[in-house]
């Protein structure tokens, strides 16, 4: 194979690396992110709110009896968690996924009638003790808080779930990038290697021949100084 086309093939390799580990790059950069912004940062916010309906009222209306003085004492502090979870809630519902949607209308529909029937107990908590009492003890509160629950941890199971997939397809795609990219190193090394050889391989010197010594001329005859001999 010519030089220059070694060099083209060489070139094909290095641009197809260059390619893919791009395409690698822009796939899992978006991957990573949309784990964090989708999957991640959404855990706390679902655990927040999961713990203002699952211990905070729970503790404060238990289906025994109602510690009105108690109640009464802890007034501010449920409002105020509820206020902060509320709002935990509210950025939750705005970087919740399309498969979401329902689940989350349910629930913020669930949220609000429990947060009315908490207002008006709290607020008769004062003037009809009795009533508040025999709500709680029927357990027709926590017959709502009950399914929002369930529902919350559904919710974060799936984020647990969506982002273990996007783990894994971000997994398999750097697998096959590494098994291309030792693929292409391997053909380029070998490409290169013929390249290369021919250029620092030493071609053998032919051996030389003996020479025969030339034969030396013979050396003439002087002639006689006493001249030519007399027939």
């Amino acid at each position: 194979m010519k030089q220059s086309t070694l060099m083209i093939v060489l070139t094909g390799i290095i641009i197809l690396i260059a390619s893919f580990g791009k395409y690698v790059e822009v796939n899992i950069t978006e991957s990573a992110t949309n784990i964090v912004e989708k999957r991640l940062n959404p855990a706390p916010l679902l655990s927040h709110r999961f713990d203002y309906f699952g211990t905070t009222l729970k503790e404060n209306f238990t289906s025994q009896k109602v510690n009105f003085k108690q109640l009464k004492k802890n007034r501010a502090e449920i409002l105020n968690i509820r206020r902060e979870t509320s709002k935990m809630w509210e950025d939750y519902k705005l970087i919740a996924s399309e498969s979401e949607k329902d689940i989350v209308d349910r629930v913020d529909a669930n949220m609000q009638e429990v947060d009315q029937m908490v207002d008006m107990l709290i607020e008769l908590a004062d003037r009809d003790p009795n009533y508040v009492d025999s709500v709680v003890k029927n357990g027709i509160l926590f017959n709502k808080i009950d399914p929002i629950l369930e529902d919350i941890n559904y919710l974060t199971d799936l984020q647990t779930e969506k982002g273990t997939e996007q783990t894994n397809i971000m997994l398999k795609l750097l697998s096959m990038f590494s098994s291309f990219m030792i693929g292409a190193l391997a053909l380029a090394i070998i490409m290169l290697g013929s390249v290369v050889y021919p250029m620092v391989k030493k071609e053998p010197e032919p051996k030389r021949k003996g020479r025969v010594p030339a034969k030396k001329p013979a050396a003439k005859k002087k002639a006689s100084s006493s001249g030519c001999c007399c027939c």
